[in-house]
């Protein structure tokens, strides 16, 4: 049985609770400013058959943590005891790579006001990715079109061990960490497709999904929903935690668009030990990876690798 800690699928604000979150709408990091941004979990890189992908759908990948918060009258709000004073302990961990700071207009509200919102950036450059950020009680690794598996992992890995031992310093002990989770986020333009989004999902992506024609036509006789929003999500057992798959209809570019979105989410009495990150980080990686390459077969897996 799924948890508590995974409870309530739709409907959640950008900052969410630190529970299972609706991976269309919390955490996000995107590369441009319009909604909907690609992201695959094979970026020039060598898939789990072996090839690379040449036109791979990507722009972000990331991996989020949030940690408790301390609260210290049942009053008051909820805060975390290290911040502000681990963003700069943080930063002198990673200023070698991560130089360039930016500092998010939120930052300048009460800390008591900002329980799981970004308020710190550090980029390679400016405007530049990869990027990390913090704030209180979250903070994540966040990579665009220059992703590869191995570079994520070896930059994830680094960072929960900089944020550990920043945190450390600032309160002496570690975050006390209540979820990770590894995304990819995708999408591919409606251009030269089927008009029919549910007719694409179902031959292109294998993800079946219709409705009586009764009801699809009931306004303007048209069967094409205007608005397509869907999420479906399945225990795992290694690592544990939960599987989330959540696809959408929009435009990028004023293109009609499907965004689709994997994520791997391990909460509560899930969350892996610290010493058992780098283990966990990889198995989500696989999941995410063969549901990647199972919802792609065919036509679209042809059309990410390319002519030779």
């Amino acid at each position: 049985m799924i948890s508590k800690f995974y409870a309530g699928l739709p409907g959640l604000s950008h900052r969410c609770t630190p529970s299972y979150q609706d991976l269309t709408n919390c955490g996000i990091m995107y590369a441009e400013s319009d909604v909907g941004h690609i992201v695959s979990c094979s970026s020039g890189r060598k898939g789990v058959m072996g090839e690379r992908l040449r036109n791979p759908p990507l722009v972000e990948a990331l991996l989020e943590m949030r940690w408790r918060l301390s609260q210290r009258e049942p009053s008051t709000p909820p805060i975390d005891p290290a911040y502000p004073i681990v963003v700069g302990l943080l930063y002198d961990k990673v200023k070698d790579r991560f130089s360039c700071v930016e500092e998010l207009p939120q930052s300048r509200f009460p800390h008591e006001m900002l329980q799981f919102s970004m308020t710190h950036r550090f980029r390679i450059g400016p405007a530049e990715w990869p990027l990390v950020q913090i704030g209180p009680g979250i903070a994540s690794v966040n990579y665009t079109t220059s992703y590869t598996w191995d570079e994520f992992r070896t930059a994830a890995c680094e960072f929960i061990d900089h944020l550990t031992s920043a945190y450390k310093v600032a309160v002496n002990r570690p975050p006390d960490l209540e979820q990770v989770t590894l995304r990819y986020l995708n999408a591919i333009e409606f251009e030269a497709i089927p008009a029919s989004v549910l007719s694409f999902l179902r031959e292109q992506l294998h993800v079946g999904f219709d409705v009586p024609i009764p009801v699809a036509a009931v306004s303007s006789g048209v069967v094409a929903p205007d608005i397509l929003r869907l999420q479906i999500g399945y225990r795992l057992e290694r690592p544990h935690g939960v599987g989330i798959l959540s696809v959408n209809t929009g435009r990028r570019n004023k293109q009609l668009t499907l965004f689709w979105d994997m994520g791997v989410v391990s909460a509560g009495e899930d969350v892996p030990d610290f010493e058992d990150f780098p283990q966990w980080l990889s198995s989500a990686h696989e999941v995410a990876e063969n549901w990647f390459f199972a919802l792609i077969e065919g036509t679209l897996h042809e059309e990410f690798k390319g002519s030779e």
